[in-house]
């Protein structure tokens, strides 16, 4: 098994999919999840300041989250005939954070700067103690093909 967690956007996959490919004996499975940072479906009067705070900063998308373009991965994770995808899922979850855990959790977005931070931080304040926040767990299994599909 190879895992790549919150990771395989970051890889050429026309390199990276070979050596994963390579990696595993045939059977092989390769895990691949990626985190969403708010569920779609979720409005709270947070999650909407998220939002209001992001398109200010130029940094918010209003799209379809990347890992929630499941047609899209399907076919990156196929790309070149490595791997065929058995499975996917999508797994919502919640977590109450304070204002100081919302500061701690997005100071680790690289797009987030500590002046947005920091305005986040006092929107959360007016929140109340906590904010509940909802995410959710994007998961692909891709089984290992016999080798590489021709064109």
């Amino acid at each position: 098994m190879a895992v790549a967690a919150t990771s395989l956007h970051w890889v050429d996959l026309d390199r990276g999919l070979p050596i994963l490919h390579a990696a595993l004996r045939p059977g092989g499975t390769l895990v691949v999840w990626w985190q969403v940072f708010g569920d779609p479906a979720w409005h709270t009067p947070f999650r909407e300041a998220v939002d209001r705070l992001t398109h200010r900063a130029g940094i918010g998308s209003r799209d379809t989250p990347r890992p929630l373009q499941t047609e899209a991965r399907i076919a990156e994770l196929e790309g070149g005939g490595w791997f065929r995808v058995t499975e996917h899922h999508v797994l919502p979850w919640r977590i109450d954070l304070s204002p100081k855990q919302v500061g701690d959790l997005f100071t680790t977005f690289p797009t987030w700067s500590p002046e947005l931070v920091a305005d986040l931080v006092l929107v959360a304040e007016e929140c109340g103690p906590v904010v509940e926040e909802r995410y959710l767990t994007v998961l692909y299994l891709a089984e290992r093909t016999d080798g590489r599909v021709s064109p």
